[in-house]
């Protein structure tokens, strides 16, 4: 669902589990698939298939009930990439 980066360690979040890993953000970000998952500000990457909702300031995923914040430097690209997203979806 996301990876969380915290005190140098990274919280990754599926359906089931939560993991812990060393790597850092933009491992993950290189070996996830680009067009399902997206870093939203400097501490999360989503997955865009789990975004419920999101306004210019935050997005909710499915399964995580703490809104999380998207950057303002984020917030054009997430925008476009969810419109393709959802335009792949129809």
């Amino acid at each position: 669902m996301c990876i969380e980066s915290l005190v140098r360690k990274r919280y990754i979040k599926t359906d089931t589990k939560s993991y812990i890993s060393l790597k850092s953000l933009s491992y993950w970000q290189s070996v996830l698939d680009e067009d399902k998952f997206f870093l939203v500000n400097k501490s999360f990457i989503v997955n865009i298939d789990r975004v419920e909702r999101f306004t210019d300031k935050y997005i909710e995923l499915k399964g995580i009930e703490e809104p999380i914040d998207l950057s303002r430097e984020k917030r054009t690209a997430f925008k476009q990439k969810m419109l393709l997203y959802l335009a792949g979806q129809e």
